[in-house]
């Protein structure tokens, strides 16, 4: 469900996220304008990717997608809003700490429930397998059978 809400939640942190970066632009020191830029850019862009990656995943039952899903939360998206929530320096106003932290929580929330849905979506794939294994193989001992008895 949390995917489903930060998927309609994209857009007004995307418009909100860029609106107060132009905003607050000539405000940031140089060091911060060039370190922010791509930082944004790359932040919007793997958010996008991030959510594709989700909802194709969990749509399709995917474990590659899901683990890339999970992954790009952990690894890019949680280490880059926490910096952009707690760090002074870059003048957060008070739309961006409410935008990112409903951000971060969605976040959070997303992580330990990917992990535990793709825990429980490889043991059902396993399952699968393992029932899919024994019935190709009673049906090649059957098949046998009847070769035996012609």
């Amino acid at each position: 469900m949390a995917l489903h809400f930060n998927v309609y939640f994209t857009p007004f942190w995307a418009i909100s996220h860029i609106a107060c970066y132009v905003i607050k632009y000539s405000h940031l020191s140089l060091t911060y304008q060039v370190i922010l830029t791509p930082v944004h850019f790359l932040y919007t862009i793997i958010e996008i990717v991030r959510l594709y990656l989700g909802y194709y995943g969990n749509l399709s039952e995917k474990i590659s997608a899901l683990s890339g899903f999970w992954i790009s939360s952990l690894i890019l998206q949680i280490p880059t809003s926490i910096f952009l929530l707690s760090n002074e320096e870059i003048i957060p106003l008070p739309l961006e700490r409410f935008v990112y932290s409903v951000h971060l929580l969605f976040l959070l929330i997303q992580v330990f429930s990917g992990f535990f849905m793709i825990k429980t979506l490889a043991d059902s794939q396993v399952a699968k397998f393992k029932q899919r294994a024994l019935e190709e193989e009673v049906d090649r001992e059957d098949q046998d059978e009847t070769k035996k008895t012609m």
